[in-house]
């Protein structure tokens, strides 16, 4: 099956001086935090969730330190272990959604538990996990359900806007992923459901939304991407049209069992294609094309 990775708001990335402000200060919290881990106390509010339960504690120096209120102007000194990558913001800016580890919750030596703490400055916004231990595996023990992160959904005090985000372990502020910036799809087939958007790791402004419905003979893609980052289709192209925009059709792909729509508009490269499960012959080109015309970009 053919991958395709969008559209590149001007907020994407912050401006370089906030970026440089908030790398600063993280930094700074790192060799902080390498000198001396700070003891978990019940002073300056700060978010927190355990194995996905929300709660609320505070961060007291054992030196005697300052406490860092979430949202101060000052990055608090976190205990963080755990690298993460690709957040995706929410479409009204307030939530992030964080994928962690490789192994669900839980207390054997198969399990990963960790918590989180947030915080909020004017420049940057700072989420850093830390591992829980867990009991040791047994010998001759193995672990088979890996490979499989858990997610968090962390929630703002305000809308991210162009503020930097860390994981409190990396100086480097973190790409994120706005679904502001993703297209809607107004036109979906009776029982079809998406599944989260996919993203292509590392890369600005890739999104791939997956449609699939329990029973059906095929499933379906919508894919968007910039303009000049698009690859080319394999297959056989005829023109089309998608609301008066020229397209094109590739068809025979897959050994006939998958066609694409793709089309630009606005510097925005939309493929939607649909890929048969068994038949050998894909059977759904209507269906595709109204698929293709209820495609709404993002207002910019």
């Amino acid at each position: 099956m053919t991958t395709h990775p969008t559209f590149v708001h001007p907020a994407q990335d912050p401006p370089a001086a906030v970026t440089d402000r908030a790398r600063d200060r993280v930094e700074h919290t790192i060799r902080r935090r390498r000198a001396r881990r700070r003891a978990v106390g019940s002073a300056a509010v700060v978010a927190v969730v355990v194995a996905g339960t929300a709660g609320a504690i505070g961060l007291a120096g054992d030196d005697g330190g300052d406490d860092i209120v979430a949202g101060g102007d000052e990055v608090a000194d976190l205990q963080a272990d755990t690298e993460w990558a690709d957040p995706i913001l929410s479409r009204d800016g307030r939530t992030l959604t964080i994928r962690v580890g490789h192994s669900p919750p839980g207390d054997t030596g198969c399990d990963q538990n960790f918590a989180h703490e947030l915080v909020e400055t004017a420049d940057s916004v700072t989420v850093a996990f830390d591992e829980r231990p867990t009991a040791r595996l047994g010998e001759g023990e193995a672990c088979d359900d890996m490979l499989d992160p858990q997610t968090f959904e962390v929630a703002l005090d305000a809308p991210l806007g162009t503020r930097a985000v860390f994981d409190g372990v990396r100086p480097q502020p973190q790409l994120v992923h706005r679904l502001a910036e993703a297209i809607e799809v107004t036109h979906v087939p009776d029982g079809f459901t998406a599944e989260v958007p996919l993203i292509t790791e590392g890369e600005a402004g890739t999104w791939q939304q997956l449609f699939h419905r329990d029973g059906a003979d095929w499933y379906f893609n919508v894919a968007q991407y910039p303009e000049d980052e698009a690859p080319t289709p394999e297959g056989t192209p005829t023109p089309v049209t998608v609301n008066g925009i020229s397209a094109q059709r590739w068809s025979g792909q897959m050994n006939n069992t998958m066609e694409t729509i793709r089309w630009t508009q606005d510097g925005v490269t939309v493929d939607v294609w649909g890929e048969m499960q068994g038949p050998p012959t894909f059977t759904h080109a209507a269906e595709l094309l109204e698929i293709a015309e209820g495609v709404r970009l993002p207002t910019p």
